[in-house]
């Protein structure tokens, strides 16, 4: 009886070591991937594929659409108008997917369900590496738009102002800043804490833009103007920027003055011209904004063929150079 008691003792131990080693080969995060991955110091998610390199792809992906999710709630009211119309923000899907070293993602020993035919691993981000290497990033864009906001606030000139703000909006749009303040609240909630005077000005943007626009109604004038190309151009470029551009002179409180000398040529290949325009804007206190270019020569047999070609020429480059640099 007891050497029965024994055996069937030693046929337990051996079964009980068989199943631990069969349970040793399954990763801990199969079960509870928040046991392993605590939520406090990691954000960690499956993924499942045909390889290896399939399931970490996978989890990657799970990990880029749980920051686009947050994102696209967090930034779906920041949008800064520019250029009078609304632009695209950076996706939050791409971006995490092409930083993916930046927020330092690494993944778990991937394991291979025989059941299920396929890979599965963890994706996770350590919060406090992937801060690390975030902050100073994250810092660089935040100082260049905080510091063109604060020279916009400062700026006691009404038209100067508003090209200070567009050229913020722009900055934030163009540089991710929305985005990048959404992520860091994802990564280090506390840290993040030290960028909310950022997230203020973003949030504060649009209303200041608008109102110092209220103060800056442009009246135009264009000499030695043709067809009235050129005014018409530089009525659309400041009207685009959202200035109000008004019919009355007095009715302004700054006066866009425009100048075009075309340095036509009659030769005996044809008529040439060379065109120069220069654009100020003053307000009551002097000019405010200026600007000027020289094209290269243009011509044709027929002179009024060549002076439109000059004018259609002026036109394009106002409509792409004249606010570029301050924007």
């Amino acid at each position: 009886m007891r050497r029965r008691a024994i055996f069937l003792c030693a046929i337990g131990v051996l079964a009980c070591s068989c199943a631990s080693q069969q349970e040793r080969g399954v990763p801990a995060w199969l079960a509870d991937v928040d046991a392993v991955y605590p939520e406090e110091q990691f954000i960690a998610l499956r993924g499942y594929g045909k390889d290896r390199q399939g399931a970490e792809m996978a989890a990657l992906a799970a990990i880029s659409r749980y920051f686009s999710a947050h994102i696209d709630a967090e930034t779906r009211h920041s949008v800064t108008v520019s250029d009078g119309e609304t632009r695209d923000r950076i996706d939050a899907d791409t971006y995490v997917r092409t930083h993916g070293d930046l927020f330092a993602v690494k993944y778990a020993a991937p394991w291979f369900d025989k059941g299920a035919a396929q890979w599965m691993t963890v994706g996770f981000i350590d919060r406090d590496a992937a801060w690390r290497r975030f902050q100073p990033l994250l810092e660089e864009k935040a100082g260049g738009f905080s510091g063109l906001c604060l020279e916009a606030d400062t700026q006691e000139d009404a038209f100067t102002k508003a090209l200070l703000y567009r050229k913020a909006g722009n900055f934030a749009i163009q540089e991710g800043v929305a985005e990048m303040l959404a992520f860091a609240f994802l990564l280090n909630p506390s840290e993040a804490l030290f960028f909310e005077d950022v997230q203020g000005s973003l949030a504060a943007l649009p209303a200041k833009t608008t109102r110092a626009l209220t103060f800056c109604t442009v009246y135009v004038e264009c000499d030695g103007d043709f067809e009235g190309r050129v005014g018409a151009a530089l009525t659309a470029a400041f009207g685009g920027q959202g200035f109000p551009v008004v019919r009355e002179k007095d009715a302004a409180i700054y006066q866009c003055a425009a100048k075009v000398d075309g340095n036509g040529q009659t030769l005996e290949a044809g008529t040439f011209y060379r065109p120069v325009v220069t654009v100020s804007v003053a307000g009551k206190n002097g000019a405010v904004f200026t600007w000027g270019t020289t094209l290269a020569k243009v011509g044709a047999s027929d002179p009024n063929v060549a002076k439109g070609r000059a004018f259609s020429a002026l036109v394009k480059e106002i409509q792409s150079s004249l606010l570029k640099e301050k924007l």
